[in-house]
């Protein structure tokens, strides 16, 4: 069977703005953690206020759950980013909504928000919004978020953390884009596979072969893999040796 095409593999030359951007920045005040989780379009915001999740991912919904809770109960950061064929939500609709979520928004001369990560534990990411023209969207289409977003960069950057747990929609497209540029940062990536879910690319394909190339390709370039039992197992280790460290 042929290999699936991994984005890593097509993705082109980073605008000099999204590489040179760091050195503009201010240090942040926030605490480090050890960790943080990445939720690539699992779910929606409502246009009344809370989430719900994708076609796709609604079957995941009630694991999803136990890890988004306890990533709460621990506050561990959460950065969060929307299915560009899913509802997406304006600035302002957002920030009247959720006021618990940080708007990252699209707009590089928008930095007023990175005076205010501090104050939060969720980061919502804003992506392009979805046109009829997005095939021939230039230079980006719009779920490349690290490759047209400076403040996708920013967050990252001001947030500092090494070790990332992944999981999302469209694992071999915008799963595949966030992996690949925490790699290339060199931090850290752990995926949880049962929560990685393929996107269009596998509409008529088997889905284990599909999950089981993309696993390969990103563990090839050293992310790694744990169910969410031992994900949730880890979070407590690390949170509890993270706890007596900054004791003793």
């Amino acid at each position: 069977m042929k290999a699936t095409q991994i984005h890593h593999g097509l993705r082109p030359i980073v605008p000099e703005a999204l590489i040179c951007h760091a050195a503009n920045l201010q240090e942040s005040s926030l605490k480090r953690a050890p960790f943080a989780i990445f939720d690539v379009d699992t779910r929606q915001a409502k246009a009344a206020g809370g989430w719900t999740y994708m076609p796709r991912t609604l079957p995941y919904r009630g694991d999803v759950e136990r890890l988004l809770a306890q990533a709460s109960r621990h506050e561990v950061p959460l950065v969060i980013t929307t299915c560009v064929r899913g509802n997406m939500l304006e600035k302002s609709q957002f920030e009247n909504l959720f006021d618990d979520t940080l708007f990252v928004p699209l707009e590089a001369k928008d930095t007023e928000w990175t005076t205010r990560c501090d104050q939060y534990r969720k980061f919502y990411i804003e992506k392009k919004f979805r046109r009829e023209d997005f095939p021939n969207d230039k230079p980006y289409p719009p779920h490349e978020i690290f490759l047209y977003s400076i403040n996708a960069h920013r967050l990252i950057d001001i947030l500092n953390i090494d070790e990332w747990i992944v999981f999302g929609n469209a694992m071999e497209a915008c799963g595949d884009l966030v992996i690949s540029k925490l790699l290339e940062g060199g931090r850290r990536v752990i995926y949880i596979p049962e929560l990685m879910v393929p996107g269009v690319k596998c509409a008529n394909c088997d889905p284990v072969t599909f999950k089981n190339e993309v696993f390969a390709a990103w563990q090839a370039r050293r992310a790694d893999a744990m169910s969410l039992e031992e994900v949730l197992k880890y979070m407590n280790a690390r949170l509890q040796s993270s706890r007596l460290a900054t004791v003793a």
